[in-house]
């Protein structure tokens, strides 16, 4: 008896069931097909399930391939078989500026706070002294503790660990095994692969970060620390939901660890949380950016850099000529702070197949060498007003903060020649045949276009 594969809904299989069956020799076919008959309930009986085997079939086949995958994890999954890991999320930090009445220590983890249903977290062992004006940053998050002991360990053994929230924080994570005189055995902790010459490989575990949950990839003892039987695994982590991605007030900070004790003189974000790379920007970096088998290419570094931390740069510039000694960056007004620039400098270099040491430069947002051009232009056609403003609008966000290599013309005759292109109802002209020379590593911070009839 043949029917399709491929069909989901159990009414059609039904049907061909029905169909079959009514074609078998005498003897053999029913024709009970009444509603609670015998041969009526076998029928529904094979049909429901076999839309339900078709069904993980097909869910099979599309979540095996990175193009049609639909799922998270499947994506995540691929993207890593590609040499692509999603680095884990970012949650904020936070400066907080005090005045000590004592003396002392806030060690790495320790919960010094809270900020609305979170924890305030402290990043590094940070010492405070009597009458100075301390610093300690912290980061927000709920604190998480997993324990499990390994009864079934194998070679590269995998645990998932379910989270709180929807993200995984990568600012606070600490693995180790406990040992049998009460110490602990500290594993390295890495968000991406690491080459057969690194020195950490043996004693490495490799996070995976998923929604909801991360997973610990052990080793065989060379590539990754290897579980033995009866080891207890102990893992810290922070996690934080969609909520901490909203507006920051100082006010929900309570310091009931410090406040005692200190007097609280101010704080400074830092950096603002972010999320997981979107699934369908991971999919592309997988499918067209993978760089397994290959020296390290230009969009490797904008691509790692701008999915990180593109929350703070306007344009990023990485020379055609591979390699590449330098990479320029214009941050937007609000700053890159010398902990990102160190996160940049440590992502760029560690990249596989690197050989060349990679400087970062840094444009200046607020450098009077930034440029704020205005030019006019005539238009006569058919086109609406709202039409020509959205054309005028996309064409200057293709000229403002862009850096150039070289220097180049923009001429107010030229910006005419493209808009016209643009709008199919007219034509514009330059009111003013006018024009300025870019200097190279330059960027127009406005682009002023303003157009009569």
């Amino acid at each position: 008896m043949k029917f399709s594969k491929k069909n989901l809904s159990p009414v059609a299989i039904a049907k061909e069931l029905q169909d079959a069956v009514s074609t078998l020799p005498e003897g053999e076919a029913w024709e009970d097909y009444f509603a609670g008959g015998a041969g009526r309930t076998i029928i529904e009986l094979i049909a429901g399930s076999q839309a339900i085997k078709n069904h993980y079939n097909l869910m099979r086949v599309r979540e095996s391939t990175l193009q049609y995958a639909k799922l998270d994890s499947s994506v995540t999954e691929l993207a890593i078989n590609k040499g692509v890991y999603r680095p884990p999320a970012k949650s904020y930090i936070i400066e907080i500026t005090f005045e000590a009445y004592s003396s002392g220590w806030l060690n790495r983890g320790e919960v010094i706070g809270s900020y609305k249903n979170y924890d305030l977290i402290v990043i590094e062992k940070t010492e405070y002294i009597f009458g100075n004006e301390n610093k300690v940053n912290v980061t927000v998050g709920t604190l998480e503790k997993f324990e499990k002991i390994a009864l079934d360990a194998t070679e590269f053994y995998q645990i998932d660990i379910p989270a709180q929230h929807i993200y995984i924080s990568g600012e606070f994570q600490e693995l180790s095994i406990a040992l049998e005189d009460g110490t602990a055995d500290t594993i390295d902790l890495i968000d991406e692969e690491l080459n057969l010459y690194d020195d950490r490989l043996p004693n490495s575990c490799l996070r995976l970060t998923f929604e909801n949950f991360t997973r610990l990839v052990f080793g065989d003892g060379v590539i990754g620390k290897r579980l033995n039987i009866n080891d207890e695994v102990n893992f810290s982590f922070i996690s934080f939901g969609e909520d901490l991605l909203e507006n920051f007030s100082t006010s929900s900070i309570n310091l009931n660890a410090l406040v005692q004790a200190s007097e609280i003189l101010g704080y400074e974000v830092l950096r603002k949380p972010t999320k997981y790379i979107d699934k369908e920007i991971l999919r592309k970096i997988a499918i067209r950016n993978s760089v397994d088998g290959r020296w390290v290419q230009t969009q490797d570094y904008e691509n790692g850099i701008l999915r990180e931390f593109g929350q703070y740069i306007y344009d990023i510039l990485v020379k055609d000529e591979y390699p590449s000694e330098n990479i320029t960056i214009l941050p937007r007004e609000d700053y890159i702070t010398p902990e990102v620039k160190l996160e940049i400098d440590t992502l760029i270099n560690n990249k596989r197949g690197n050989a060349t040491q990679i400087n970062t430069v840094y444009l200046d947002p607020y450098s009077d060498q930034r440029l704020t051009l205005s030019f006019g232009i005539h238009y006569v056609g058919s086109d609406t007003d709202e039409f020509l403003r959205d054309i005028i609008s996309a064409y200057r966000l293709q000229k403002e903060n862009k850096i150039k290599y070289s220097g180049y013309y923009l001429a107010c005759a030229d910006i005419a020649v493209d808009l016209t292109h643009l709008a199919p109802g007219g034509k514009f002209y330059a009111t003013l045949d006018e024009n300025v020379y870019i200097e190279p590593l330059n960027s127009i911070e406005n682009l002023n276009i303003n157009y009569t009839r």
